[in-house]
């Protein structure tokens, strides 16, 4: 079963912001298939104890129409051939207008509400139950706005990156913006990095956000305020490297974040903690 999972590690959120429109050219092929594969690992040590994990999530991409002004494309879960969609991926097929000027928008909105009204009588969940957490094998939470599917693409649609050497771009969770600087080709890639800073305010208010959540779970709510207060005693610093990797045909794309914290809590001890999320988009069947 996939769920949305919440990271209690890190949490320095992982979308970029500067990005382009969709440029619309002849590079886009109606019926073109692209894989995205979106993995991560984290580790972190504390007083000789170290712990970590990993995981990946793949998906299929498929450009339906290409017009002068825009390209709607479909985005599903990629499956082995004799998967069968599961209840809870009520988000999947989603077919997404991407137009000049314009925000993208889902075509099929009426379908995935259809699936997500399905998925929750099966579930027994009754609708306010949207947006909270629970806690099974994991923890995730209950979403059931259609558009937020538009917001996790647009986290992975790297056809979008800013790939110019000297280009401003603003990562969240980074206590300022950085300049891309074009590094030497890697085999025949174009390869592009930026550095940052970490903002410890942000990972505060994220860890504080956090610790409400999980208390929620466990049936011991806090409130935010006392979260935040606890977390004002806390220092961390740490840096964030954001690395783009771009075929000359723009038929692989790569984009690799690593963060690297250090937390220094109220007694003294120190704790890292490291991040490696990577999106890639290829092809399919290369």
């Amino acid at each position: 079963m996939r769920l949305i999972l919440l990271s209690l590690s890190l949490l320095l959120v992982s979308n970029l912001a500067g990005a382009e429109e969709t440029k619309i050219d002849s590079s886009w092929v109606e019926g073109s298939e692209f894989e995205i594969i979106a993995s991560y690992e984290t580790k972190s040590e504390r007083d000789g104890a170290s712990g970590s994990s990993q995981g990946s999530n793949a998906y299929l991409e498929t450009v339906i129409v290409v017009e002068a002004d825009g390209i709607l494309r479909e985005f599903d879960i990629k499956r082995e051939s004799d998967e069968e969609p599961q209840l809870i991926d009520w988000k999947f097929p989603a077919q997404i207008w991407d137009r000049a000027g314009q925000e993208p928008s889902l075509a099929n909105r009426t379908e995935l509400e259809d699936r997500r009204d399905t998925w929750l009588a099966a579930a027994k969940l009754p609708r306010e139950a949207c947006g909270k957490h629970y806690f099974t094998w994991n923890v995730f939470k209950v979403e059931c706005d259609p558009d937020e599917v538009l917001a996790m693409f647009g986290e992975l649609d790297l056809t979008k990156a800013v790939s110019q050497d000297g280009a401003l771009i603003v990562y969240p969770g980074a206590s300022s913006s950085a300049n891309l600087k074009q590094i030497p080709d890697n085999n025949g890639l174009e390869t592009f990095l930026a550095e940052f800073e970490v903002d410890p305010n942000h990972v505060r208010a994220a860890r504080a956000e956090a610790a409400v959540i999980v208390a929620e779970i466990l049936g011991k709510p806090i409130e935010l305020a006392d979260a935040q207060a606890e977390q004002a005693n806390i220092n961390y610093s740490g840096t964030i490297t954001v690395r783009f990797e771009i075929s000359r045909d723009r038929n692989l794309m790569r984009r690799i974040v690593e963060s690297s914290l250090i937390i220094v809590g109220i007694e003294g001890g120190t704790e890292t903690e490291y991040s490696k999320q990577t999106v890639e988009r290829k092809r399919a069947g290369n």
